[in-house]
């Protein structure tokens, strides 16, 4: 058991750095010391490991695949939370293939385990799920109901962590409505929630967010400043994936107001980030707004 705790956590250490093929080599050292043993718990455990690092290689078969297993040794020792758990990562997948149906179905069956055996905080986590797929899928006011109601649980059981997450959620359905006063009113929420926590990493989420709905508002001064707060933030911390797109945020917000010069700077700012995260598409975009800012800037001249 020991040799196979140390090998998932050998596992995660080289999913951490990018090392995809060392990490399913482990893990599968560690399948087969659990296998020997016959330890169908840890098994089912290592294969939901194995299926993360699938699902970030973006081969969303072989995930599905080892959940599918993983779903299967559940039902067999008749674990059911943890049966709720790979149904949950199941749906995930699924997300990721388009099939949002099947998302939902999945989904669904791990909301009746969880609340038959009174699990509120997967309750919640797989509320926030469905509506996420919901919002994928546009039909925002479903996402908005079942956003709702993981916030009731979140409230009852006092989570604040948990609470900005579906905030998050609610705020990204209100600006996909155009309703910005509600994104607003949901991002000023989640603000006072991670302040209260004193976490910078979620009050940096909440400003981003703030941000973009103000740029879309056309409350360009307000953009910039909370873009510009939140981009201070993720430098402070080195979180480039979240940096990049706040300056691509704010080189939009410089862009509505026609100064292209700091559009453009903002945008190779960002461009070096996507780059350095080998973000491809993310690159071509910044490489986009930086042509037509310069073109934009000498048809002002």
């Amino acid at each position: 058991m020991a040799e196979a705790e140390i090998l998932n956590q050998l596992s995660f250490a080289y999913d951490q750095t990018r090392e995809n093929q060392k990490a399913l080599e482990v893990l599968n050292k560690a399948l087969t010391v659990q296998k020997a043993i016959g330890d169908h718990s840890r098994v089912a455990f290592t294969l939901g490991n194995i299926a993360g690092i699938y699902n970030s290689m973006g081969d969303y078969q072989e995930a599905l695949d080892a959940h599918n297993i993983a779903l299967t040794l559940r039902r067999s020792i008749k674990d059911r939370p943890g049966e709720g758990v790979s149904l949950n990562d199941i749906a995930l997948v699924y997300s990721y293939l388009g099939d949002y149906q099947q998302s939902i179905d999945s989904h669904n069956l791990a909301l009746v385990i969880f609340r038959s055996i009174g699990d509120r905080v997967q309750e919640g986590q797989t509320l926030d799920n469905i509506a996420s797929v919901y919002r994928l899928l546009r039909d925002y006011r479903k996402a908005l109901d079942y956003y709702n109601q993981a916030l009731a649980i979140r409230w009852v059981s006092g989570d604040k962590f948990r609470e900005i997450a579906t905030l998050t959620g609610v705020i990204r359905t209100y600006e996909s409505l155009k309703d910005y006063p509600k994104a607003l009113e949901a991002a000023n929420t989640a603000l006072t929630l991670a302040r209260s926590q004193k976490s910078p990493f979620a009050e940096a989420s909440a400003l981003a967010l703030m941000g973009r709905v103000y740029l879309a508002s056309g409350d360009y001064r307000k953009a910039l400043d909370a873009s510009t707060t939140a981009l201070k933030t993720w430098q402070q911390l080195g979180i480039r994936v979240a940096a990049a797109p706040t300056l691509d945020n704010i080189g939009k917000t410089y862009n509505a107001q026609a100064n292209y010069q700091d559009a453009i700077a903002s945008y190779n700012d960002a461009l070096a980030l996507w780059r350095s995260l080998g973000a491809k598409a993310d690159e071509v975009e910044s490489l986009y707004n930086i042509e037509r800012g310069a073109n934009r800037s000498m048809e002002t001249r």
